[in-house]
């Protein structure tokens, strides 16, 4: 990324709760290998780049998902969205006034079928006022993102969208650790993060013991953002042990 670009998208995370937003270059590197892959313009604010629990994640907003969807030649509109009360409760298509107990869209493709996302309103909900003011619409959006993901794997898969993950902005009850259970494989940090990958590449004293990790992390089943952002800590390391 150019250096004007990068300056327009430091200014655009600007906010109160993130007044100097630094991204790491590997997350500036997943960005615009999102954008390529779908055909999305961070600048049109269809893809946003944000920090959440110390990692950056790429987020894509409910007109990118739209976007994509429009776009793929086998896309023929959806169904719904519609609500519905309780698990026994009738599917409408009217917003209700309460709390929706859930939400559901369906995604039509040429050929005549359909895939449903049907998304639960407590799985979602992350009790800031946009929800509380505006449950039913904002449940709706993540049963949209689930359907459109599901129906485009190529283009969606393993993206998803800034209502799917207003949940993860929210304080978990009984998740902290006493300092013993913090305690895992022999590894120590301030945050906790005890077992962290990172805090593995940094324990390797040889760069055979190095290789070997990395051949694990190869291995191991996480997502691509994950993977790289071992990659800078992992090579600096290598360099390290080069020496």
């Amino acid at each position: 990324m150019i250096k004007e670009d990068r300056e327009i998208l430091i200014e655009s995370m600007r906010s109160e709760r993130n007044p100097n937003p630094n991204p790491p270059e590997h997350a500036v590197r997943l960005l615009e290998e999102t954008c390529a892959r779908t055909g999305l313009d961070w600048k049109q604010r269809h893809v946003y780049l944000i920090q959440r629990g110390g990692k950056w994640q790429v987020t894509v907003s409910i007109d990118g998902f739209r976007l994509v969807a429009n776009q793929d030649s086998e896309y023929g509109g959806q169904e719904g969205p519609f609500w519905t009360l309780g698990p026994d409760k009738p599917w409408t298509d009217i917003p209700p006034e309460t709390k929706a107990y859930a939400a559901k869209v369906g995604v039509v493709r040429r050929n005549g079928a359909t895939t449903w996302g049907v998304a639960k309103f407590d799985d979602y909900n992350a009790g800031s006022p946009l929800w509380k003011k505006m449950g039913p619409t904002m449940i709706a959006k993540c049963a949209e993102m689930l359907a459109l993901r599901k129906a485009l794997p190529g283009k969606l898969g393993g993206l998803y969208g800034v209502e799917e993950m207003d949940q993860a902005d929210k304080p978990a009850k009984s998740e902290r650790k006493s300092t013993t259970e913090q305690k895992v494989d022999g590894f120590d940090s301030p945050e906790g993060q005890t077992n962290s990958w990172e805090a593995k590449i940094q324990a390797c004293k040889t760069l055979e013991e190095l290789k070997t990790l990395g051949a694990e992390i190869q291995g191991m089943h996480m997502g691509r953002e994950e993977k790289l952002a071992l990659s800078i800590p992992y090579n600096n390391r290598k360099k390290e042990l080069s020496a």
